[in-house]
C-alpha cells in the first residue's frame, strides 16, 4: 500500500530532487525528531537517485545501528568505521590497536554518501582503551580520504534526530553542519516537524521536542494511561525484575549513571539469579559486550568476532580461571587479572565462545584501570613472543651473521608479526563484558526494539537539574529506545511553579480596592488610524488603541460604538448602542502608566449593563512570554481551589502581581520568575483580613 506523503515530506522531497539535481559536492540533511517520517523520506529519495542513475550508500555510526537499517529494509547498510577504515589494524601504538584509513572511494557521479542517525557522528576525538581508528577524527579523516589526489566530494545526506543525545559536542555533530562549513563544503538543511504516528508515546515526546525546539524547560509532560506510567520504587519489583531477566531481551532499566546501573545489576542478579558475585558470569546471564572481541575456535584461522554493542545470553561458563599477575615498574606488588571463558548465545550470531576480563564485569564503571591495562597488553605480547619463539630465535642468530641491512629487515617483518599476533590475541581482545539488566541511557541509544523500558528519571547524565537542555534531551533519547511502553521511576513534578518558594506572611492586612481593568489589545499605530472615525483625537496614543480594542470587542455582537466623548483629563466616555436602540454609557479611565479600568457603566437596565460589561470583559496581555505562562499555570491551580483572578498586573519581565478573591475576600500576590521561567517566590503582598488569609493557607493545605 501506498503511503500518503505530508505537504512536509513532499516539500522535502522537492528539495532534495533540486539538491541532486546540481552537480556540486554539497551536504543536504534532513533531521528531525521520532515519528516524523524521516524513514520513509529517504526511502523516496532513493527513488529519486535512481531516476537520476545514481545510487545510495548507506553509513551508520556502528554495526548494531547498521543491522538496525536492515531489519528496517533498508540494503546493504554498513558501519561507517568498517566503511572507512581497514578491517584489520595495521600496528601498535601505545598499547592501541591502530586501524588505518583504508576506503573504496566512491563514484562521485553514481553514488551518494547517505549516514542514517547521523546525531551520532561528529567530528570530536574517539578512541578506546584499546584501539584508534585513524587519526581518531572520524569526518577529518573522511574528508581527507575522499579528496586524496584532487578527488571531487560526492553529496552527502544526512538524515538523523536533533534532539537526542549527542556522541561529543552538540556543534561538533555533523547534523549541525559545522564541521562541513569549515571544510567550505556547502550544507543546507531541512526540518520534519509534523508528528506521524498517535498514541501515547508520541505523546509523550512531542513536548520534550517542543521544550528542546523553544529552549524552555518549565514542564515535563504529565504521565498517565497504559503505555506511560509512573512506577513507584518498591512497587511492581517482581513484574520488572522477571521481564528484565528474560530473553530473548526486550525490556531493559535506564539509568544517568554507570554507578547507578551496576546497583541495579548486583541487585537483580541476587534475586532471580540466586548470585551475589559480581566477579564472575552464570548461567542465564544477559550480558553486553562493550569491544569487538574474537571468540575461541578450535581452527584459529577461521575467528569469529562479535562487535561491540551485541546483547547475549550466557549457556555455560567454564569452572576454571586463569590468573596472571604482571610485576610493573616502580609497583611494590603485582597488577593481578583473571581471565574466564564463557559460552554465549549472542543475538544474531548464534553460540560463540570467548575470553572475558571478570575485573572488566565486576567493576562499578566499565573501565579497568591504567595498571591493568598495561598489564593487559603484557600478556598479550608475552603470549604472542612465546608463539613466535623460533623466529625470534632465527633472529638473534641473523643479528650475528647477517649484514645489517638484511638484519633490519628481518627484525621489521618480526615486530610486524609479534603486532599482528598481539592484536589478534584473544587476552587483548578479550570481551569487556557488562551485565545488561540496567544500563545508561547513552549505552541503550541506537536501540529501539525494546518493547518495554523502565526510566530512574531523578537525573540525567550530567546534572539533577530538571529545567535544563540536557536533563530534556537525555529523558528524551531515553523514550526512543521503546516502541511500546515506558514506565518511570523517580519522576519529577516540573511546572512553571513546581519550585516556587511560598511565603505566607501578608506584607499588608488592609482592604484591597479592585477596579475593574481593561486591557488593550497590541498596538498597531497604523491599522488604528484608518479605523477612527474623523475628528478623533490622538494626541495620546492610548486613545486610538482603546477605540480598536472596544471595536474589536464588539464586532460580533449587535452593539456599536456610537460616541466617544473626549478632553476630559484621564478620562474617555463611550455610548454604545444596540441594534434596537438601547443605549448604555461607559467611562474609562487611564493613569500615565497607560493602564486603563471601567470606572462605570451607566444603563436604563440591568440586564443591558452586565450584557456590556460582558462583553468589554478583557484579559491581560502579558509581555512576557514566560511570566504569563508561570502565571496561568499559577491561577488555574488556585482556581481549582476556589480562587478566581480578578486582577493582573505586570511589573517587568520578572514580576508581576496578582489580586484573587475567596469566599472572604481579596488576596494580593507578588510573584517572582527566573530568568527560564520557573516562579522562584509567591509572597502575600496584601490581604483584606486575616481571615482572608487564613482561608487561602488553608485551601494550600487541603491541596498539598
Amino acid at each position: 500500500m501506498e503511503i500518503q506523503l505530508t505537504a512536509s515530506q513532499q516539500h522535502v522531497l522537492l528539495m532534495a530532487n533540486q539538491w541532486i539535481a546540481v552537480e556540486d559536492c554539497s551536504a543536504f540533511a534532513i533531521t528531525g525528531a521520532e515519528n516524523c517520517g524521516k524513514k520513509t523520506v529517504v526511502r523516496h529519495i532513493a527513488q529519486v537517485l535512481a531516476e537520476h542513475g545514481k545510487s545510495p550508500v548507506y553509513l551508520s555510526p556502528n554495526a548494531r545501528i547498521a543491522n538496525k537499517y536492515k531489519a528496517f529494509g533498508f540494503p546493504d547498510v554498513q558501519s561507517i568505521y568498517s566503511w572507512l577504515y581497514a578491517s584489520r589494524p595495521s600496528k601498535l601504538e601505545k598499547d592501541k590497536a591502530c586501524y588505518d584509513v583504508s576506503v573504496v572511494l566512491p563514484d562521485v557521479k553514481r553514488e551518494v554518501l547517505v549516514f542514517l542517525d547521523a546525531h551520532l557522528l561528529g567530528d570530536d576525538k574517539f578512541e578506546t582503551e584499546t584501539t584508534r581508528y585513524g587519526s581518531g577524527f572520524l569526518f577529518q579523516d573522511m574528508i581527507s580520504a575522499l579528496q586524496e589526489n584532487g578527488q571531487l566530494l560526492p553529496k552527502m545526506l544526512l538524515v538523523g534526530d536533533p534532539f537526542q543525545l549527542t556522541r561529543g559536542r552538540i556543534q561538533r555533530s555533523l547534523l549541525a553542519g559545522e564541521v562541513f562549513r569549515e571544510k567550505s563544503i556547502l550544507f543546507s538543511s531541512y526540518s520534519l516537524k509534523e508528528q506521524l504516528s498517535s498514541g501515547e508515546l508520541s505523546d509523550y515526546q512531542l513536548p520534550l521536542v517542543s521544550a528542546l525546539s523553544n529552549k524552555s524547560f518549565v514542564r515535563l509532560p504529565k504521565v498517565g494511561g497504559n503505555d506511560i506510567t509512573r512506577v513507584i520504587s518498591g512497587e511492581q519489583t517482581d513484574e520488572i525484575g522477571r521481564a528484565l531477566v528474560a530473553w530473548p531481551k526486550h525490556t531493559a532499566f535506564l539509568c544517568a549513571q554507570n554507578m547507578d546501573a551496576f546497583k541495579i545489576n548486583r541487585g537483580i542478579r541476587a534475586k532471580y539469579l540466586n548470585t551475589r558475585s559480581m566477579h564472575s558470569l552464570v548461567v542465564g546471564d544477559i550480558v553486553d559486550i562493550h569491544n569487538r572481541t574474537v571468540g575461541l575456535q578450535d581452527n584459529p584461522t577461521d575467528s569469529i568476532w562479535v562487535n561491540a554493542g551485541t546483547f547475549g545470553r550466557v549457556v555455560s561458563v567454564a569452572t576454571d580461571i586463569e590468573t596472571k599477575t604482571v610485576l610493573l615498574k616502580g609497583r611494590e606488588a603485582g597488577t593481578v587479572l583473571h581471565f574466564a571463558v564463557a559460552t554465549i548465545e549472542f543475538e544474531s550470531m548464534g553460540i560463540v565462545t570467548v575470553r572475558y576480563i571478570p575485573e572488566y564485569l565486576s567493576a562499578e564503571t566499565p573501565a579497568l584501570s591504567a595498571d591493568q591495562l598495561i598489564a593487559l597488553n603484557i600478556i598479550a605480547r608475552e603470549e604472542a613472543t612465546e608463539k613466535l619463539q623460533d623466529q625470534k630465535y632465527q633472529l638473534e642468530i641473523a643479528k650475528e651473521s647477517l649484514p645489517e641491512a638484511e638484519y633490519k629487515q628481518l627484525s621489521h617483518e618480526y615486530q610486524k608479526k609479534l603486532a599482528y599476533h598481539i592484536m589478534s590475541s584473544s587476552y587483548f581482545n578479550a570481551a569487556r563484558l557488562r551485565f545488561a539488566y540496567a544500563m545508561t541511557v547513552h549505552r541503550a541509544q541506537g536501540y529501539s526494539g525494546w518493547t518495554q523500558i523502565y526510566v530512574d528519571a531523578s537525573c540525567c547524565h550530567d546534572n539533577a537539574n530538571y529545567s535544563t537542555d540536557s536533563y530534556f534531551r537525555w529523558l528524551y533519547t531515553a523514550t526512543c529506545s521503546s516502541n511500546q511502553k515506558i514506565g518511570l521511576l523517580n519522576y519529577p513534578d516540573l511546572s512553571p511553579i513546581s519550585k516556587a518558594s511560598w511565603h505566607y506572611f501578608p506584607k499588608k492586612i488592609g482592604t484591597i480596592t479592585v477596579k475593574c481593568r481593561f486591557y488593550l489589545e497590541p498596538s498597531n499605530l497604523v491599522d488604528e488610524l484608518e479605523q477612527l472615525p474623523v475628528g478623533f483625537d490622538t494626541s495620546n496614543s492610548i486613545y486610538a488603541t482603546l477605540y480598536t480594542t472596544i471595536q474589536s470587542l464588539l464586532v460580533d455582537s449587535d452593539w456599536k460604538i456610537q460616541d466617544v466623548i473626549q478632553g476630559r483629563p484621564y478620562q474617555q466616555v463611550y455610548e454604545l448602542v444596540a441594534g434596537d436602540g438601547e443605549l448604555v454609557t461607559v467611562q474609562f479611565s487611564y493613569n500615565g502608566k497607560g493602564e486603563v479600568t471601567i470606572q462605570s457603566v451607566r444603563s436604563n437596565a440591568d440586564v443591558f449593563k452586565e450584557t456590556v460589561l460582558s462583553l468589554l470583559s478583557t484579559k491581560a496581555h502579558i509581555q512576557s512570554p514566560a511570566l504569563e505562562e508561570a502565571i496561568r499555570e499559577l491561577t488555574d491551580y488556585l482556581n481549582k481551589m476556589g480562587w478566581q483572578s480578578v486582577l493582573i498586573e505586570e511589573k517587568s519581565q520578572y514580576k508581576a502581581y496578582v489580586t484573587l478573591v475567596g469566599s472572604n475576600g481579596y488576596i494580593k500576590l507578588d510573584l517572582n520568575v527566573d530568568g527560564k521561567g520557573l516562579m522562584s517566590s509567591i509572597k502575600i503582598e496584601q490581604v483584606d483580613s486575616e481571615d482572608v488569609c487564613n482561608e487561602f493557607i488553608e485551601a494550600l493545605k487541603n491541596v498539598s
